[in-house]
């Protein structure tokens, strides 16, 4: 008997989620983008990046994914959230105001 697996099923992308204490280290981005690329994984999201509103994208950019990310600009430390997305993958982001 053999079994064939049904390739009409869509994959489930693969996720990884994880507070990163600060990506504000280019030596943590590079370790991130070996994790994402050794793993084949389409969507990272990131809790506590540390980024604030001057830092632009390509300091944390991972070629073949799409940056997203609310950084936390009320003047505390810490906060903001940032996430990846695969370039393969349509996605859809939802402005959301805290109150």
């Amino acid at each position: 008997m053999v079994v064939k697996p049904d390739v009409s099923r869509k994959r489930l992308p693969s996720i990884i989620v994880t507070n990163v204490r600060s990506v504000n280290s280019i030596h943590k981005v590079d370790e991130l983008e070996c994790i994402i690329k050794n793993n084949d994984v389409q969507i990272v999201c990131l809790t506590e990046s540390w980024l604030k509103d001057y830092c632009p994208d390509d300091v944390v950019n991972i070629s073949g994914f799409t940056t997203v990310r609310h950084d936390r600009n009320d003047g505390r430390r810490g906060g903001g959230v940032l996430c990846y997305v695969a370039n393969s993958l349509q996605y859809n982001t939802i402005q959301y105001k805290f109150v």
